[in-house]
């Protein structure tokens, strides 16, 4: 696997290993959750076009990842603190050690770019945090011709 999808497949893999379904029960989806799912679930998705930079011999590229938590207000505990703990909890699982990227690629960094905790325009119950993260992978490549 190559460029983002590369970055994607380690997230996921990262998700199962960190079992991060029992705290998230709706689990992760790329780009939109399927209608009906438990609460909360996760969304995770492009935030934008990886840049690139090329060596003589190493090819480095940053993806901007946008990962939400969607969740429903039960009345219980402050939304605003229930939601931003559940995008700790879940960052700190995905990110506290490197991902792992299959091929000759690899993460270099994670760094954590933006982060908002919002009530969501269509439904007053649902509360989403989010963060933007800028992910940094390397990967060698044969400049040579053919």
């Amino acid at each position: 696997m190559a460029g983002i999808s590369a970055v994607y497949q380690a997230i996921l893999s990262r998700w199962a290993s960190e079992e991060l379904d029992e705290l998230i029960p709706g689990g992760l989806w790329y780009a939109m959750a399927e209608p009906g799912v438990d609460w909360p679930y996760a969304v995770f998705t492009s935030a934008g076009n990886p840049d690139g930079i090329l060596t003589t011999d190493t090819e480095f590229r940053d993806h901007l990842i946008q990962l939400s938590i969607y969740m429903k207000s039960n009345g219980a505990t402050d939304p605003v603190l229930a939601a931003g703990s559940l995008l700790d909890s879940v960052v700190t699982a995905l990110f506290q050690a490197p991902l792992s990227i299959s091929g000759s690629g690899k993460v270099l960094s994670v760094r954590r770019t933006r982060e908002d905790i919002r009530r969501d325009e269509t439904a007053r119950d649902i509360w989403i945090a989010e963060s933007d993260f800028k992910i940094r992978r390397s990967q060698s490549y044969d400049p040579s011709p053919g």
